[in-house]
């Protein structure tokens, strides 16, 4: 199928996919809304390879919206018994995006929109108003500024940015969450906040936030992939 016809059939299917979210969430079905949400958000990785970013730009804005909207508390949501099991969410989620060729041990400067699938022990270096997915990476360090940074099935990571928005994880696991100041010279912001779409009552198992001491530790290696990937195991 082409490009054209993949983002047609994609701007007549995400709408309803979004519809069904909201529907489900109306009927208090909320782990069965979550999995519909996380669904659709694999649906909206995937187009990233062939619609314009100003549509993508669009179409994460209205899946934001309706994540902020499950996220508001309902009252009949079922917190009034403990529940010894996990919410049901997928674990196992296929790749959503085209991998690009695997590397390792670089040094990467992100301009623009990116995807980067598959990384090992890369440092990247961001300065955007735009988004960073990262897919399936491990030990990497991101720094810089970005207006949306997203992190699928990843783990070991430095995530170091000043950013307006918070920094998404999905099937995350052992990240770090720094301020930009603390890796590299800049004006010092508050480190930016998480929204962990498998910690649904924010028990923040999957990431933590970088203290000084440890930042500082790191710091000298910035610019060596390999130093700092020993660092994040």
């Amino acid at each position: 199928m082409s490009h054209a016809a993949r983002a047609q059939a994609f701007y007549a299917s995400f709408p309803q996919q979004l519809e069904r979210v909201r529907q489900l969430h109306r009927e208090h079905a909320q782990e069965s809304a979550l999995e519909a949400l996380l669904d659709a958000r694999h649906t909206l990785q995937r187009a990233a390879a062939y619609l314009p970013a100003h549509d993508i730009q669009s179409y994460e804005a209205a899946w934001s919206d309706v994540h902020r909207e499950l996220s508001q508390p309902m009252l009949t949501f079922r917190f009034s018994a403990h529940h010894d099991h996990a919410a049901s969410i997928p674990r196992e989620a296929p790749t959503t995006v085209p991998a690009p060729t695997y590397r390792t041990h670089d040094i990467i400067n992100v301009s623009d929109n990116a995807v980067l699938a598959h990384l090992d022990a890369c440092i990247i270096h961001t300065s955007l108003a735009g988004s960073v997915l990262l897919e399936a990476c491990t030990r990497c360090a991101v720094v810089g500024s970005v207006g949306q940074c997203r992190l699928t099935r990843s783990s070991h990571m430095l995530v170091c940015v000043d950013t307006p928005t918070p920094v998404t994880l999905e099937q995350c696991d052992a990240i770090l969450i720094g301020r930009r100041s603390d890796m590299e010279p800049a004006e010092t912001c508050a480190a930016p906040a998480v929204q962990d779409f498998d910690d649904v009552f924010d028990e923040q198992h999957h990431y933590t936030y970088l203290d000084p001491e440890y930042a500082a530790r790191l710091r000298p290696h910035l610019q060596h992939p390999s130093a700092l990937a020993s660092m994040l195991r």
